[in-house]
């Protein structure tokens, strides 16, 4: 288990921002099946920012996801090992409000 911390709210956004969008045609009706990045969250929780290192890009999958107010959202992301959660900004609560993002999305 990793608890979260202020300076990881910034780099769950980065994962979002980066790495959500919708499938494509070839996609759809397909099963698609990702590996998780294990221990991926851990080695986030070593970084000050998503600028230490911009080229990470790891696999994490959504496991909870909770409407708080002002439009924002808190999220657990799993690795498969570790779990953290932050709050989304509002541009990555538009991809959880829109449905690009919920629960179990990888």
């Amino acid at each position: 288990k990793t608890s979260a911390f202020p300076t990881m709210c910034h780099y769950v956004n980065h994962l979002f921002l980066n790495r959500a969008s919708a499938p494509d045609s070839s996609e759809m009706g397909n099963v698609m099946h990702e590996t998780l990045s294990l221990n991926s969250i851990q080695a986030m929780s070593r970084m000050k920012s998503s600028n230490d290192n911009p080229s990470f890009t790891p696999t994490v999958q959504v496991i909870h996801l909770k409407k708080l107010i002002s439009d924002r959202w808190k999220v657990i992301l799993s690795d498969g090992v570790h779990y953290i959660s932050g709050v989304c900004t509002t541009d990555a609560s538009c991809l959880v409000d829109s449905g690009v993002i919920n629960v179990n999305s990888i």
